[in-house]
């Protein structure tokens, strides 16, 4: 045999009597075990052997020539019926989720997913955008999706094609809704007001300036013209509890100043 994968090698180094191995060193971690004294060539014939000296010497050639085969045999079987990789057989280490059946000794991997790893990509960003903005979606669709972003999905791809969707949609419309919140927001008036006062329904307001919406810097405004009727109506400077040098007490900007 001329085989002589480095893999393969290493698993011999590790399984083959030490009698029967090509190499000359042997790597330290060689756990194998020796060829028994009584089948080494050369080697008395057993008492309880009753065919004479050739035919028991060309049985242990048999025996030893088995030894040597064994462990191509082992490692081509693990691989084709157990479901090892090479390298696990050589390293003695799993690869990362396998596991090894007890009552077979074959390995059990994790399912593989039913998605591209690209679809696992935009399922990861549709999940994070939901946890970043505080969106929620079905929490089927929640599911799926976490399944496909964490590389667990194993369904038809369609089920994670419409996560991924109902994701990226509502973030959409969840940015949709804030761009046009701040532009209502910037198309509201400005209230300035310039003394603390006390307005309509008794609601105070302090100094400074704001945003507010239109219908209430109408009521302000329909506020401070009944005021200025009633002060005009009595003849007064200016309505009760005010002077000229503090009314009106705030003004309305309708744009940004």
């Amino acid at each position: 045999m001329t085989i002589r994968h480095n893999l393969l090698q290493r698993y011999l180094n590790q399984h083959m009597p030490l009698e029967l191995k090509d190499d000359a060193e042997v790597p330290d971690s060689w756990e194998g075990t020796e060829v028994p004294e009584a089948l080494r060539d050369g080697a008395p014939v057993p008492k309880t052997w009753p065919y004479g000296q050739e035919a028991w010497q060309s049985l242990a050639a048999k025996a030893r020539e088995h030894l040597t085969l064994k462990p191509w045999f082992d490692f081509a079987h693990a691989i084709a019926v157990l479901g090892f990789y090479p390298e696990e057989l050589a390293t003695g280490q799993l690869r990362p989720g396998a596991q090894i059946k007890a009552m077979t000794g074959a390995v059990v991997r994790p399912p593989k997913p039913t998605i591209p790893r690209a679809t696992e990509d935009r399922a990861r960003d549709a999940l994070r955008a939901l946890a970043e903005r505080n969106v929620k979606i079905d929490p089927l669709l929640h599911y799926n999706l976490e399944l496909a972003a964490y590389g667990r999905y194993l369904s038809h791809p369609r089920g994670a094609d419409a996560a991924i969707a109902a994701a990226e949609s509502a973030v959409q419309q969840d940015e949709a809704q804030r761009r046009a919140a701040a532009k209502q927001a910037a198309e509201r008036p400005w209230l300035v007001v310039h003394f603390a006062f006390r307005g309509p329904g008794g609601r105070s307001f302090d100094g400074g300036r704001e945003r507010v919406d239109p219908g209430l810097a109408e009521e302000l405004c329909q506020w401070q013209e009944r005021m200025e009727a009633q002060a005009k109506q009595h003849g007064w400077d200016a309505p009760s509890g005010y002077s000229p040098s503090n009314w009106p007490p705030f003004s309305i900007e309708e744009v940004d100043a």
